[in-house]
């Protein structure tokens, strides 16, 4: 609950399956640290979790915000220039308490994912071909080149996504953890491929590609729902005065699995 509402009410209206639900009260039996407990926060300094390490966005204005609950913790990242640089992510990775029978349903196809970004709402998108990557530090993933007009000036960006650390005691080896999202040159590039190479080799998670140590965060106590609310709608992309966000923030990606049985949603 985050003060008196769930996820579910929150976000949307979903049905919660019976073993989902006994999940859920399994989880709730434990003792949860307050910076677990189900809500949106603003990302604590020192614990933010994406990174770009890449000189156009040295001087980013950078927006976070966390929504984690027993089953995931998830971030929202937004980098922004004055030259019109920009980038959004959202990484995502299963809870302690998810790993051991958890794994994330991510099935993530770039061209619907770019179209989740509020920015790129009503724009007009022209995407290249699909291509494999590997990352410096030994994660891969999809990546793939598109471009937007925008006051009379193309403007060139790559979509990415990508999905690690398979799950414990999954014989199908699906991922506990993913990064996704788009970085764009700035305002006017012609999209260089030196230039975009440099950009996505920037691309980080503190505590994995980068020193930090690797654990949920802990934000301590909950904001005010006010708050949250405010968060939720900076998230995703409902709040006017901010261009970015992602309508599908937070995601519904925590699945558990059972050897004798289906996959089921992990109540949130």
């Amino acid at each position: 609950m985050i003060n008196g509402f769930s996820k579910f009410s929150i976000l949307k209206s979903n049905p919660v399956p019976l073993m989902a639900s006994v999940l859920l009260l399994a989880l709730s039996a434990c003792v949860t640290p307050p910076g677990q407990k189900t809500g949106f926060r603003p990302a604590v300094s020192g614990s933010e979790r994406i990174v770009i390490n890449a000189d156009a966005f040295k001087k980013a204005k950078i927006l976070r915000v966390v929504f984690n609950d027993a089953s995931d913790l998830q971030e929202y990242a937004s980098f922004k220039t004055a030259n019109g640089a920009r980038a959004e992510f959202i990484y995502a990775e299963l809870s302690p308490l998810a790993r051991f029978h958890g794994y994330l349903e991510l099935n993530q196809l770039i061209r619907p994912m770019v179209s989740k970004w509020r920015y790129f709402k009503n724009k007009s998108i022209t995407f290249g071909k699909v291509k494999w990557r590997e990352l410096s530090w030994n994660v891969g993933g999809w990546v793939q080149p598109f471009s937007y007009e925008s006051a009379g000036q193309r403007n060139n960006c790559k979509g990415m996504t990508f999905e690690w650390d398979p799950a414990e005691n999954d014989v199908e080896g699906r991922p506990t953890k993913t990064l996704f999202g788009y970085i764009c040159g700035q305002r006017g590039s012609n999209g260089a491929p030196e230039m975009m190479t440099s950009l996505v080799d920037g691309l980080g998670i503190r505590g994995i590609s980068e020193p930090g140590a690797e654990k949920l965060v802990q934000s301590g106590p909950l904001p005010a729902v006010q708050q949250q609310k405010s968060l939720k709608a900076l998230s995703s992309g409902k709040d006017s005065e901010f261009d970015g966000g992602n309508i599908g923030f937070p995601y519904f990606f925590a699945r558990v699995f059972s050897p004798g049985g289906d996959d089921e949603i992990i109540a949130e």
